[in-house]
């Protein structure tokens, strides 16, 4: 299976919050992918992941802005993410 890091998959159950699609976040032995619904993240072995996906929907995720891109101070970022002062869209 070909795939690329960001790529949006499905996979053949649904999550349990709901949730169908899939951002491919990692690649090697082990395939990391996070829920697009909840954010949920997961590691599962190549063999695995590659059995669970029905199909792959895009190329590209969204695109979403780091913070290291926009040219700020990353811990200073995280730590108003979690205090709920900044958008993960909107660096």
């Amino acid at each position: 299976m070909d795939l690329k890091l960001n790529d949006r998959v499905e996979l053949k159950k649904p999550h349990p919050c709901g949730g169908k699609t899939w951002v491919v976040g990692r690649l090697g032995m082990d395939i990391k992918l996070r829920c697009e619904t909840c954010g949920h993240e997961l590691m599962l072995p190549r063999s695995k992941a590659e059995k669970a996906i029905k199909k792959i929907l895009s190329g590209e995720a969204r695109d979403i802005i780091l913070p290291s891109r926009a040219g700020l101070d990353v811990d200073n970022w995280v730590w108003e993410m979690a205090l709920g002062k900044r958008d993960l869209e909107q660096p």
